[in-house]
Formats: C-alpha cells, structure tokens, sequence
C-alpha cells in the first residue's frame, strides 16, 4: 500500500501543476486520483487524511458539474458519499446524514434521466437507514 500511496502523490503533484496550466483539461484527473487516495487512506484507517481527499475532490467535481451536470453530478454525489462514509466511521452522525441525504437526492434525480442510479439510491437509503439506528434524526 506503501507503493501504491507514491504512486498516487506522485500523480497528483504532476495533475496539480497540469490543472494550473490547464483547469479544464486535467481538473477531472486530479479529482480522481484524490479520491483514490482517499479511499487508499480509508483502508489504512486514516480517516482524517480520507476526509481532507475526498473534500478536495469534492470541491473540485462541485465546480465541473456548475459547467457540465450531466457528467459531473454523480461525481458529486459520489464523493459525497464517501464522505458519509467517513462520517460514519468517525461516528459524526449528522454530518454523515447530511452528505449521505445530499447525495440521495443528486442520485434521484439522477435516476429521472437514467435508471442506472437505482443501485446507488439503495445503496445510499441503506446506509441512512443504519445511521438510524445509531442515533435518530432530529
């Protein structure tokens, strides 16, 4: 994993100096290879690392999908996601409610245009259901 994590930081300083010279063009790279090593940091219980990845990526994938929705807004609602994700395991319950709720309600409306996103809305509804457990919205 050790390897895997250089690889990944190496990526991600080249795409960072590529989007400077061309936002466009390499924004989408540098938010994946964020979200990579997000969900490396996951593995290796590193969650406040995790976060800080998936928050960029985020950022990132929120200001793509403000030019093109159509391919950007599952990118949002997957990295919200994997904050929820994050949410949950640091046991900040409401946090992980209102990103796994915003990314429910981009999957509906996902789902309007493509019925590909039915899988993710369960996946997500489940997840809701289980933080019910935990502690019960307010």
């Amino acid at each position: 994993m050790d390897e895997a994590r250089q690889y990944f930081e190496d990526a991600l300083n080249v795409y960072h100096q590529l989007a400077q010279l061309y936002q466009d063009k390499y924004a989408p790279d540098m938010a994946g290879t964020l979200e990579n090593l997000g969900f490396l940091d996951r593995l290796q219980n590193r969650m406040d690392e995790a976060r800080q990845q998936y928050e960029e990526a985020l950022k990132i994938y929120r200001q793509l999908a403000q030019q093109n929705p159509g391919e950007y807004l599952p990118y949002v609602a997957g990295a919200l996601n994997n904050l929820g994700v994050i949410d949950r395991n640091q046991k900040r319950i409401e946090e992980s409610r209102a990103h796994y709720n915003e990314a429910l309600n981009l999957y509906r409306k996902l789902l309007q245009r493509d019925s590909k996103y039915a899988g993710d809305i369960a996946r997500v509804e489940a997840a809701l259901q289980e933080l019910g457990k935990k502690a019960p919205s307010q």
